[in-house]
């Protein structure tokens, strides 16, 4: 019970952070062009639209797995067995999954390399490193969509495409 709250809490908070970063994105450079033809640039747009871009695509990315938009390969389980398909559905979820916490690891890493070099931006004078932390807490967040994508069909009889959503093209031929 305790995890299914925190899960769906989880995916609220996914959601409100892409859905406000796209948001904010779109009226910074809207805001931005206007102040641009009145011949003055908001001095922190590209820093913060960089920012946007970087927290969007990576938190964004759990999002994705969990409803099931990253790419298939319907194309090819759709001409094999159900058996085969489901054996896809594994090793794809559980190599996705080892991939997406591996990432997490090189991601850390590069974060303290640039941790370590003290930069600042330029314009807010925001220590570099924290543009990225959003990098491996995406792949975390994925990575878990994909075990938990993994447990869902290793417990089940159907084919899952993740955690929510089944594989809507999982047909026997």
């Amino acid at each position: 019970m305790l995890l299914r709250k925190a899960y769906a809490m989880l995916c609220k908070t996914e959601e409100w952070i892409t859905s406000l970063g796209i948001w904010f994105l779109s009226l910074l450079l809207i805001v931005n062009v206007f102040a641009r033809e009145m011949g003055e640039s908001l001095y922190f747009a590209e820093e913060v639209g960089i920012f946007l871009i970087i927290v969007i695509t990576f938190l964004g990315l759990g999002y994705a797995v969990r409803q099931a938009k990253h790419i298939r390969m319907a194309a090819i389980t759709d001409m094999i067995p159900t058996k085969a398909a489901k054996a896809m559905a594994f090793a794809s979820a559980l190599m996705n999954s080892l991939t997406m916490l591996f990432l997490v690891y090189l991601a850390t890493l590069y974060m303290c390399e640039v941790r370590s070099h003290r930069q600042i931006t330029p314009a807010l004078a925001v220590p570099y490193w924290v543009f990225l932390i959003s990098i491996p807490v995406g792949f975390l967040l994925a990575g878990v969509q994909y075990a938990l994508t993994f447990a869902r069909n290793v417990s089940e009889k159907e084919i899952w495409a993740s955690f929510e959503k089944l594989d809507e093209y999982a047909e026997d031929p």
